[in-house]
């Protein structure tokens, strides 16, 4: 898909493109998403400029993602897309030939959708009666910034309202445990109380975007950097970008608190499981332990006296009660030192 984007009154108006009629040289912004060859070849051929191949957007090499050659300024950087419950990065190609802008990315975005929206309503700056594309580079990278913002906000949400069920205590009494999540399930059906299953599955969902926010963090910080040395900024541009540097620090700092809130859960998550195996794995330890001596008795009177009703008439009442009295000492004294 390809649009392009017109000043009108020092706004932004996008225009669908379907053909090389469509294009105009009002255009200041060529913006393809998820391209197809024809559409390339259109871009290519009206606008006399060769676009950047996926291998070349996709390489990860820094003198691969940030140049400057006969075709204008390059920049390749990452823009966090979590438009599903997979969220994952983007890579956007920023080309600048002859004063316009060009950019291909694989998927639609976030950014660029609210740009849109804004730039409807405000006025970009002029210089010399007209716009410098490098305020578009800008302002979508700023929106990019708020946009993981937002994430860091939403996952921050997410930890906390995971938070109750990894550090609830259960009660020490399971009858009494049992009874508790009966009457809260009778109250309200609908509020289900997740399985720790789950709630480990949440918390490694927002562990894994969290760290895909500041992988693109990071990366919009390295453009800016490449063009602050490059020298392709105006003053006021270079005040701009030094005020969303200092915003990046700050989301840099909440992204490393983040992280590790999320280890506090998971080692919380991983203990509460370890002490519910550790309750089942005692319940069979004091049960092989309660019924160890009636079955050793037993086994002695079984094999010692092949027909005892024949020689001594209490033999099995007798044998009976040594294995009832020998099963329930060992549970007294377990009760008595608080080990049931």
């Amino acid at each position: 898909m390809i649009s392009g984007f017109i000043l009108k009154e020092n706004r932004l108006r996008q225009i669908s493109v379907q053909s090389a009629e469509d294009f105009t040289d009002e255009m200041i912004w060529i913006d393809l998403v998820a391209p197809t060859d024809e559409e390339r070849e259109l871009v290519e051929e009206h606008f006399q400029f060769e676009l950047p191949e996926k291998a070349e957007i996709n390489d990860l090499e820094a003198s691969a993602r940030f140049y400057e050659d006969d075709d204008g300024l390059h920049i390749h950087s990452f823009f966090l897309n979590d438009f599903d419950t997979n969220a994952r990065n983007i890579t956007v190609a920023f080309s600048i030939y002859n004063n316009r802008l060009f950019t291909i990315h694989e998927e639609e975005l976030s950014a660029f959708r609210l740009y849109r929206l804004r730039a409807r309503q405000i006025q970009l700056e002029l210089t010399n009666g007209q716009v410098d594309v490098m305020n578009i580079i800008i302002g979508l990278h700023e929106t990019a910034i708020e946009h993981v913002a937002d994430v860091l906000e939403r996952i921050y949400s997410e930890l906390e309202n995971t938070s109750p069920y990894v550090l609830a205590q259960e009660d020490d009494n399971p009858k009494k445990a049992k009874k508790r999540r009966r009457l809260e399930s009778q109250d309200d059906d609908s509020d289900k109380k997740p399985t720790m299953e789950e709630v480990l599955q949440n918390i490694a969902m927002q562990e894994d975007t969290n760290g895909k926010a500041r992988l693109s963090l990071m990366d919009t910080r390295r453009s800016f950097s490449f063009l602050m040395r490059g020298q392709l900024l105006s003053e006021a541009q270079k005040n701009d970008v030094r005020e969303i540097l200092q915003d990046l620090e700050s989301l840099t700092g909440h992204t490393t608190f983040l992280f590790d809130k999320v280890n506090f859960l998971l080692d919380a998550a991983t203990g509460k499981i370890s002490l519910e195996q550790s309750r089942i794995i005692k319940i069979f330890s004091i049960a092989s332990v309660v019924f160890l001596p009636p079955t050793l008795i037993a086994s002695i009177y079984g094999m010692n006296f092949p027909m005892p009703e024949l020689n001594f008439s209490l033999g099995y009442p007798l044998s009976i009660g040594a294995m009832i009295l020998s099963g329930i000492a060992p549970y007294l004294l377990f009760k008595k030192k608080g080990w049931l």
